[in-house]
C-alpha cells in the first residue's frame, strides 16, 4: 500500500471544483491501491471538508 499525505497548512480556502476535483484523484489513485491523508487543515477549510462527500481511501491525518 503506498501513501500520498497532502500538507494543507497553507491553504486557506478550498472551492466546490477544487472538492470535486480532489475526490477524483483520490478515487483513481486509490484504485490502484494508495491512500490518502491530510494534515494541518485550518478550521474553515476542515469545515469544508467534513461537509463533503468523502470517497473510500481517505483519512485525516
Amino acid at each position: 500500500m503506498q501513501w500520498v499525505v497532502l500538507d494543507l497548512s497553507g491553504v486557506n480556502d478550498v472551492d466546490a471544483v477544487a472538492l470535486h476535483r480532489l475526490g477524483e484523484l483520490i478515487s483513481d489513485y486509490g484504485r490502484h491501491g494508495e491512500t490518502f491523508a491530510w494534515s494541518g487543515m485550518k478550521g474553515p477549510v476542515r469545515d469544508l471538508f467534513d461537509r463533503a462527500p468523502k470517497p473510500s481511501g481517505c483519512f485525516p491525518a
